[in-house]
């Protein structure tokens, strides 16, 4: 259970049988003026300002699933997971409630969509990815891909470490998952909620990036970097509050035991860990790029967060 007070996201709590209905819904629109223009709206895909299409609609991910089109989406919190998809020409629809949090729905309703979806003449049989056996390799050999790697675009630290002989994928000091080779440079990560593998970049000087697919579909660029190494005396001149007015909301910052650290109402203390130049990331809140005045003083960060990008706090 969440002690946070939740509205919409986190906070619904359903049944298959209300699932039913608010799935008939998407037929027969009985919410707000009735008809189909509700549905037609949310169903519509996003558009970018080069004419390029989204695959995200109001709230709705559309996409081709063996030649069908499939509206669908799916949900995590605490120890939940779910998915629902939707096949609107066949009216074919799979829920999938979950109460682990290492149960994989997305993957699971797919299974089950693929045992109900008619037949087509240019029909392929199923692509079934099959798990990649692991391989072994030396510990001399796992250390070649040990180090810090940064993704630009989401803006988040990936860091390997080898430990007991085998190549970890480092999330947090209390949190990672084992990476197992699966070929060349390749390497799937297990004990996830997915179908997650990492494969190394090399160029003459060695490692020189890394990339990462989950469920098939590739999820992030990654670069190594060095990290940075902060005195005590130059993380103090981060410390101070730091205020979001889009949030309503301040940020406490200090150094303790020489570390920089963060202080939000409700929540226990976080570290922020130096990464390069003026950018700090938490693996739990995202990446703080701070920013500096003419005369070198601390004027504010900006938070980039999974979604959230370029969220502004000013110091105090």
């Amino acid at each position: 259970m969440t002690t946070l007070d939740m509205v919409g996201d986190g906070g619904v709590f359903t049944t298959i049988d209300d699932l039913l209905l608010w799935d008939r819904n998407f037929y027969d629109n009985r919410l707000g003026l009735g008809g189909p223009d509700l549905i037609d709206t949310m169903t519509a895909p996003g558009s970018l300002n080069n004419g390029g299409k989204l695959n995200y609609a109001f709230g709705l991910s559309i996409d081709d699933f063996e030649g069908f089109t499939l509206v669908s989406h799916s949900g995590a919190f605490v120890g939940y997971r779910a998915e629902m998809l939707r096949f609107p020409q066949q009216r074919l629809s799979v829920s999938v409630l979950c109460n682990r949090a290492d149960a994989a729905p997305s993957q699971l309703a797919r299974q089950v969509a693929l045992l109900f979806l008619p037949s087509r003449p240019d029909a392929q049989p199923p692509k079934v990815a099959a798990e990649e056996p692991g391989i072994s390799l030396p510990t001399g050999q796992l250390r070649e891909y040990v180090g810090d790697f940064w993704e630009a675009t989401e803006a988040f630290a990936a860091e390997t470490a080898v430990e007991d002989g085998k190549l970890w994928a480092v999330h947090s000091p209390t949190r990672r998952n084992e990476l197992v080779p699966v070929g060349p440079d390749r390497f799937r990560m297990v004990d996830v909620p997915a179908e997650v593998y990492v494969t190394f970049e090399r160029d003459a000087d060695g490692i020189s990036g890394m990339s990462r697919t989950i469920d098939g579909k590739p999820r992030g660029q990654f670069r190594p970097f060095t990290k940075r190494r902060a005195t005590p005396a130059e993380l103090a001149l981060y410390s101070g509050t730091y205020f979001s007015p889009e949030l309503e909301i301040s940020y406490q910052l200090h150094v303790s035991d020489e570390r920089l650290m963060f202080k939000i109402p409700y929540v226990a203390e976080q570290e922020l860990t130096p990464m390069f130049e003026e950018t700090f990331e938490n693996p739990d809140y995202g990446s703080f790029t701070f920013e500096r005045a003419e005369d070198g003083t601390v004027t504010g960060f900006s938070l980039q967060s999974g979604r959230v990008r370029n969220l502004s706090f000013s110091r105090h």
